[in-house]
């Protein structure tokens, strides 16, 4: 009777790799989503990926080899662009052969996605929105905004705390290519995701201008 007791308890307490903890996604220049997180440290082998549809159910994307460190992965097939929409993901951790072979799966990576920055022409702004962060290791600090107007060079123009996913940009100026990107940190900066980037034109705002039903007048 005690060694079956002692049996059981030691199945039902393997029942589960460990977890993997998400550390961040973020959109590469090539516009495909890169998801990081931290290494296990139990027997995994390999990390499985899943790209989560909007009800809630996935599709299994693709396999991190490589062992217990290989923790990042890049979306190449996915048909989505992160400029257009939120792309979501989880991770499970996989032992084949192993007991135990399987964990539970991972908190919800999720792109952060930049919608079409608004200009308006009258009041010479550019209204940014976006879609919140979450799951960000040691709790989500803020967002910062950030604006080019090469689409190289970026800088930082405003700071948002976590609960604010809009910004508007004042003072701009005439012809010029504005680029936008979105960059959430966590509350001592060591962990950063960024959106997509984003562009508009500006022409001659000082001229009297009719777009559509607008008309403005310097």
């Amino acid at each position: 009777m005690f060694v079956e007791i002692f049996f059981q308890i030691t199945v039902l307490g393997q029942t589960n790799l460990q977890t993997p903890k998400v550390d961040s996604i973020s959109i590469t220049a090539d516009e495909r989503p890169i998801l990081s997180w931290f290494p296990n440290t139990d027997n995994t082998k390999y990390y499985r990926i899943e790209r989560l549809r909007p009800g809630g159910t996935g599709d299994s994307i693709g396999v991190a080899w490589g062992g217990i460190n290989n923790t990042s992965f890049t979306d190449t097939v996915s048909i989505l662009s992160p400029c257009d929409s939120i792309i979501r993901y989880k991770i499970i951790a996989r032992a084949p052969g192993e007991n135990p072979y399987v964990s539970a799966w991972s908190d919800e990576l999720r792109t952060i996605w930049l919608q079409k920055p608004h200009l308006d022409i009258c009041a010479n702004t550019i209204s940014l929105a976006w879609t919140g962060y979450i799951n960000m290791p040691g709790d989500l600090g803020g967002y910062d905004i950030m604006a080019s107007t090469d689409s190289v060079n970026y800088i930082v123009i405003g700071t948002n705390q976590p609960g604010d996913t809009a910004f508007i940009h004042t003072d701009i100026l005439p012809d010029k290519l504005y680029s936008y990107q979105i960059r959430a940190f966590n509350k001592d900066r060591t962990k950063t995701s960024s959106s997509c980037k984003k562009n508009t034109s500006i022409t001659n705002l000082s001229k009297a201008t009719i777009n559509k039903n607008q008309i403005c007048f310097s």
